[in-house]
């Protein structure tokens, strides 16, 4: 399947200040952003910071033109409520959201919504985030429509840009701690028709792969440090899906007009695959593997100060 992801900067005009001056036209990069959905046809979006800016014209963009429709559902928890950018932010936000939202193509994919454990999409909002944002994890099922014996699972997450890293690093330990308790949950009530289960994580971490906090998400992963494990607790077999040559190719550039932070350019935005999870007593998750087919980077039109990036997986 194909995804696309992209943190949209939608922020609702009222909320916009000297952190983020450069937040405008939101109506029209919504309504940009849709068409672009429209014209990339992937089987899933995951999007970050869809506040109440131009979410209503990115939903009536999904449409197919002419008509009252779109192949992409949005969970109704997830849609503009009112059609006010001020009210809907305020909504999200009570909803505890964190600006997380993500659709389908109803024709390739299916959202699963049922488990024994919760129901999706499952969410947790981090414990500390220096932007007061209710940022987190949302996670969600899906099982393609060709081949109904596979399914997989999505994290989308957004890290704070604002924390030191040593906050940066308590935002990733609620991601691993997350992932470990989905995964073990998924593992404990899944059928014998559910054997091939993948999953991935996507989303803006605000970590470049030229940053020592890169190294660290997969130190914090693995609970190891050169090696040696540094905890007797969940282990999380985390790997990055883009090729070595495309982790150069950054999604905050400073050639996207709307960058409000030049000194943070870097490939900001990323897809791991999960291989494995390894909880506390040594029970072992095994996953079916996730490979990358191909991987881009979409500059035109600027719909955000990132750049969505799409990628196509098999699994």
């Amino acid at each position: 399947p194909g995804l696309l992801v992209c943190n949209t900067y939608q922020i609702a005009p009222l909320f916009v200040n000297k952190f983020n001056g450069t937040c405008k036209e939101q109506s029209t990069r919504g309504t940009l952003l849709g068409e672009l959905i429209r014209k990339e046809a992937p089987d899933l979006v995951f999007l970050q910071e869809m506040w109440g800016g131009g979410q209503r014209t990115l939903e009536l963009a999904l449409k197919t033109p002419g008509q009252d429709r779109s192949d992409y559902i949005v969970p109704t928890s997830m849609l503009s409520w009112w059609g006010w950018s001020v009210f809907d932010t305020m909504a999200q936000y009570s909803a505890k959201r964190g600006g997380l939202w993500f659709a389908h193509n109803s024709k390739t994919m299916k959202p699963d919504a049922a488990s024994s454990a919760f129901t999706y999409p499952f969410q947790h909002t981090f414990a500390f985030s220096n932007t007061k944002s209710r940022k987190g994890i949302m996670v969600s099922k899906f099982t393609p429509t060709s081949n109904t014996s596979r399914s997989l699972l999505v994290f989308n997450t957004h890290l704070d840009p604002m924390n030191d890293n040593r906050a940066i690093e308590r935002q990733l330990a609620e991601l691993k701690a997350t992932i470990a308790f989905v995964l073990q949950k998924e593992n404990e009530s899944k059928t014998s028709s559910e054997s091939h289960i993948s999953a991935v994580v996507v989303g803006d971490f605000n970590i470049s792969p030229e940053s020592s906090l890169y190294s660290e998400l997969f130190t914090i992963m693995s609970c190891t440090k050169n090696g040696e494990p540094t905890a007797k607790t969940d282990v999380v077999r985390l790997r990055e899906l883009f090729s070595s040559t495309s982790k150069s190719v950054h999604t905050y550039d400073p050639a996207n007009p709307m960058v409000l932070w030049p000194e943070a350019k870097g490939r900001l935005d990323h897809i791991f695959a999960i291989d494995g999870v390894i909880d506390s007593a040594g029970s072992h998750c095994q996953l079916q593997p996730v490979e990358l087919i191909s991987e881009s980077v979409i500059k035109e039109p600027i719909v955000s100060d990132h750049y969505p990036f799409a990628a196509t997986i098999s699994f």
